[in-house]
């Protein structure tokens, strides 16, 4: 399928402000408890069993996202909106990420005004590897509701690094993995409309280095929604701007 191209601008300022936010909480014993890993890891693997006997809305696609100064930069992926999800995908450490961080991550449930954003940066503050998720509403600037480190073993930062990330989120929870390692539970119980997916990078000033790639490969996208014939079994909102979220314009 063809990936539509969108730059996320009305918010990207606030976005950044939303996960600066976090900074101080992270690197201090943030990391999930072997209890929540352990909920987390078992969420996932429920995610994957309802992917049998449907037809992945992406499959196994490659695209690049190109980083731009002020711009939370991104790509949608999915051609209708969507709930409930699980997807797949690998991305390449494009430069060293402790001397010259980067991030990536993904919108979902994105409606335009309303959506959740989760980033992984390489580091966040002062810290090493670390996650943020961040609500938008509308009316209101985005807002950071959750964070946590990801453990160095997990996230090499050397460049050429890869990173096998899981993303899958079934009513009120989501949950995401690295590098086959399940690392928290979410609360997304703000944002139960279906929307866009996107992929994404510049969630953080720090990991925008303008002109460079992020490169995801693997793509794959299942709407748990949907039946075997690939038919969404629940009617979905028409996403604003026609289509592009967040007021975003085409590259």
């Amino acid at each position: 399928m063809k990936m539509k191209r969108t730059g996320r601008l009305r918010w990207s300022g606030a976005i950044v402000a939303a996960f600066l936010a976090l900074t101080p909480l992270l690197g201090m014993g943030t990391v999930a408890s072997a209890q929540s890993t352990s909920e987390a890891k078992s969420f996932l693997t429920d995610a994957q069993g309802l992917t049998d006997g449907l037809t992945p809305v992406v499959d196994q696609e490659s695209l690049t996202v190109t980083q731009k100064k002020d711009v939370t930069a991104l790509k949608t992926i999915s051609a209708d909106p969507i709930e409930n999800f699980y997807l797949e995908f690998t991305v390449e450490a494009p430069r060293d990420g402790v001397t010259d961080p980067f991030d990536f991550g993904l919108f979902f449930r994105d409606q335009g005004d309303d959506y959740y954003g989760l980033a992984i940066s390489s580091a966040i503050g002062d810290s090493g590897p670390g996650w943020g998720l961040v609500l938008g509403q509308t009316g209101s600037d985005p807002s950071s509701v959750d964070s946590g480190d990801i453990s160095a073993s997990d996230f090499p930062t050397d460049v050429g690094s890869t990173y096998d990330v899981v993303v899958a989120a079934i009513g009120n929870d989501a949950s995401f993995s690295v590098n086959g390692t399940a690392v928290a539970m979410l609360d997304i119980s703000d944002q139960s409309a279906a929307g866009n997916i996107s992929l994404a990078s510049g969630f953080l000033s720090s990991g925008v280095v303008a002109g460079d790639k992020i490169a995801f490969s693997n793509v794959t996208l299942y709407d748990l929604n949907a039946d075997s014939a690939g038919t969404s079994t629940e009617a979905s909102p028409t996403p604003e701007d026609g289509g592009t979220p967040t007021g975003g314009q085409t590259e």
